[in-house]
C-alpha cells in the first residue's frame, strides 16, 4: 500500500502542478521507472522519489518508503550531516567516512550526496584548491543530469535541493576563482528558477537572501550601483518577511553604499549609520571596523567605533 500511496500522490501532483513525466524525470532516470513508480508496480528508492517531490516543490509526505537497515543508517548520516552544515559546522569527514564504510555500495543518489558533502568539506578545511573544487562540483551533478558542465543550458530542468545546493556552491566558487560573469549569470538564473517555480518553502527560505545577498555584494563590486541597490532593497525586504536578521544589516549597509556612490551621500551615510547599529546589537565588531574604514576611505565619512 506504501508503494501505490507514493505513487498515486506523486502522479497526483504531478499532473496539478501540469508537469509531463519526461520534465520531471530530466535525465536522471527512465520515463518508463517513473511510470511504475506512479503505477505502484516498482518499489521506489527512497532517494529517487526524494528526488521526484524536491523537483515538484514539496518534501516528501510521510508515508513509510522501504529501507533496510543500510539504507536507513546512511539516511540518519545524512540528516546529521545537513544540519551540521546548515549551523554552520564543516567538521563533518567523521559522518562522510561512515557514510562510505558500509558493505552496501552507493547508488548514485547516494554518491552525488556523498560527493557533494565530501567537495564542501574539502573546499571549508582547505582540502583541494578552488579550481579543483569547480571540477567536483560538476561530477556531483552529473550523477543526475547527464552531461553536465559548467557551461550548460539548464533553462529546461526542475532541479531537487541538493541539486540547487551545488549549483549555488559552484557559483560562489567560480566568482572566488575570477570567473565573475558566470557566477553573476548562474546566481540570476538561481533567483529566477526560484521566483518562477515552486520551491520547499524552507529551502527558500534558506537560500533565497543568499541569492540577493551575494548578487548585491557582486553587483555593487563591479561597480553596477543600480543593481547593488535593488538587491540589497528587495533583501532588506526579504529579510522582514522571513524575519530574518542575521543578514539584514548587510543588505542596509549595501544599500547605503550604493546610494553614496550615486551621489546620494547623506541618505547613504544614513543607511550606513543604521547598519552599524544593528551589527553593534548583534556582536558584529569585526565587521563594523571593516565597514568603518572602507566607507571613510571611498567616501570621506568620519564613522567611528564609538559613533
Amino acid at each position: 500500500m506504501e508503494l501505490y500511496q507514493h505513487g498515486k500522490l506523486l502522479k497526483e501532483y504531478r499532473k496539478r502542478k501540469n508537469i509531463s513525466q519526461e520534465e520531471l524525470c530530466g535525465t536522471t532516470c527512465a520515463v518508463s521507472t517513473l511510470s511504475r513508480i506512479e503505477r505502484g508496480e516498482q518499489v521506489p528508492d527512497r532517494k529517487l522519489i526524494q528526488i521526484f517531490f524536491e523537483r515538484l516543490g514539496m518534501s516528501v509526505p510521510p508515508l513509510d518508503i522501504p529501507m533496510n537497515k543500510i539504507e536507513f543508517e546512511r539516511y540518519n548520516l545524512e540528516v546529521q550531516i545537513q544540519n551540521m552544515v546548515a549551523a554552520g559546522n564543516y567538521s563533518i569527514l567523521e559522518l562522510l567516512e561512515k557514510y562510505n564504510s558500509y558493505d552496501d555500495k552507493m547508488n548514485r543518489f547516494e554518491l552525488q550526496f556523498f560527493k557533494f558533502y565530501t567537495v564542501v568539506y574539502e573546499l571549508r578545511n582547505n582540502k583541494k584548491s578552488k579550481y579543483e573544487v569547480l571540477q567536483h562540483f560538476c561530477d556531483a551533478m552529473n550523477l543526475t543530469i547527464a552531461g553536465f558542465n559548467s557551461d550548460s543550458d539548464l533553462n529546461n530542468y526542475l532541479f531537487s535541493n541538493i541539486e540547487i545546493l551545488i549549483l549555488v556552491n559552484l557559483s560562489i566558487t567560480e566568482y572566488f576563482c575570477g570567473q565573475e560573469a558566470k557566477a553573476i549569470t548562474r546566481m540570476e538564473f538561481l533567483k529566477k528558477y526560484f521566483d518562477n517555480n515552486e520551491v520547499e518553502e524552507k529551502l527558500k527560505s534558506q537560500l533565497y537572501l543568499l541569492f540577493l545577498f551575494h548578487l548585491s555584494n557582486w553587483y555593487g563590486q563591479s561597480g553596477n550601483n543600480q543593481k547593488a541597490y535593488e538587491y540589497a532593497d528587495e533583501g532588506i525586504k526579504y529579510c522582514n518577511l522571513y524575519g530574518s536578521l542575521s543578514l539584514f544589516p548587510y543588505f542596509v549597509f549595501n544599500k547605503g553604499y550604493a546610494l553614496a556612490e550615486k551621489g546620494l551621500m547623506e541618505e547613504g551615510k544614513s543607511y550606513i549609520k543604521n547598519s552599524f547599529d544593528i551589527m553593534k546589537l548583534l556582536g558584529k565588531q569585526e565587521d563594523i571596523q571593516k565597514g568603518i574604514e572602507e566607507v571613510n576611505n571611498k567616501f570621506g565619512f568620519d564613522f567611528s567605533l564609538r559613533f
